[in-house]
This record gives structure tokens, sequence and C-alpha cells, in this order.
């Protein structure tokens, strides 16, 4: 699978618009909870994309299924130093904190958004296998000699809409 770096970019700008947005219309005031953890999804999913490029560029013929858990540890890791420098920012700013909505008021909202985080990663993850498990099959050699046949049974027959 190609990964290109500009859906990782693209998704983390909109979470960002998104956030400020949320911030200005005070939805997380409101009882749309969720909210959150939807954008706490969404950033799995674009640090896991982030990373998944990373892995192909580096090394593209890594085992996907490798590629698959460092995906997961990866997000997890980035989860976890986010809450973490929320916790700082919250003690060192917290009027900034508060104002631009970047901290966990509890240790439950902060595990939310890890689990969060992780939902969006596994999403990614489970996505990418599927993928690459149907591409894998659409390689064997078993499917490209019955393609090879079926492409040569079309070209006998001037109305073969089966391609």
């Amino acid at each position: 699978m190609k990964f290109s770096i500009s859906y990782p970019l693209v998704l983390l700008f909109v979470i960002v618009g998104l956030h400020f947005v949320a911030n200005a219309t005070w939805l997380y005031e409101t009882e749309i909870v969720w909210f959150d953890n939807i954008l706490h999804a969404l950033a799995g999913i674009a640090f896991g994309l982030l990373w998944l490029w990373v892995r192909e560029k580096k090394d593209p013929r890594v085992p996907l299924v490798f590629r698959a858990i460092s995906t997961i540890v990866f997000v997890f890791g980035i989860a976890l130093l986010w809450e973490l420098l929320e916790f700082l920012f919250l003690n060192l700013f917290p009027s900034y904190a508060y104002y631009f909505h970047l901290h966990s008021p509890s240790m439950r909202e902060a595990t939310l958004d890890v689990l969060s985080n992780m939902m969006g990663a596994l999403a990614l993850v489970l996505w990418v296998l599927w993928v690459g498990k149907r591409n894998a099959a659409a390689t064997t050699p078993t499917y490209r000699i019955n393609r090879i046949k079926h492409d040569k049974i079309c070209k006998t027959r001037p109305l073969c809409n089966h391609q």
C-alpha cells in the first residue's frame, strides 16, 4: 500500500480547525461530550497514517503485520505523550489551558482520550490489513492466471462486459 504524507497532514489540519470551531461555538460546554472523543479518534487515524508513511519510506518491505503492530504502539505512545503535555500545560499555564480547552479535567477524561486515539488507530490498522490482504490475493499466481484466461476469452467475444 502506498501512503501519502498529505493524508495525515490534511486530517490534522481538519482536526485543529474543528477544535477551534468547537471552542468558538462553546461546543465543549454543551451536552455533546463525545465530540472530543471523535477528534481524538481522528487524531489516532492521522498519527497512524503518518507512522505508516514513515515506515513505508524507511523500508517498504516490512511485513504488513509488523507495520500494523508498530502503528498501534506508535499511536499509543503519541496519545500518552499528548496527555502528559496537556497535564503540564494545565499546571504551567492554567488560564491558557482552560481558554483553549487543552487539558483533561480528570484522569477518567485523559484515559478516554487515549482510548479514543487507540480506537482510531485500531480502525485504521484493520482497514490497512483488510486492504493489504485483498491486494495480496489479487496478486497471487492463481488470480493472475485466471485473469489472463478471462482476458483471452473476452478478446474473442466482441460484447464481453466482464472486464
